[in-house]
């Protein structure tokens, strides 16, 4: 691990944490860790769904404004159009 990439050991620490959280979230879904409300989770991921939903919309939209025009008349129907 002395001369691992830093991009390396993100992957690593992915690898690692992606299996962990899983786990987690199933035992907090599943109403197995005292204290914590099963719906929250529920109610959490139903809200970062529509957040990133939202915001791709958002984003992609602002592309499309923002986008430079055709360059060329080859580019699909006529001038007159």
């Amino acid at each position: 691990m002395e001369g691992m990439s830093p991009a390396r050991l993100v992957g690593y620490l992915m690898i690692v944490f992606s299996p962990l959280g899983f786990i987690l979230y199933n035992l907090w879904f599943f109403g197995r860790l005292p204290g914590l409300d099963p719906e929250l989770a529920v109610k959490i991921v139903a809200y970062l769904v529509a957040a990133l939903f939202f915001g791709l919309m958002g984003v992609l939209g602002y592309m499309v404004i923002t986008a430079p025009g055709p360059r060329g008349e080859g580019r699909g129907g006529s001038k007159d159009a």
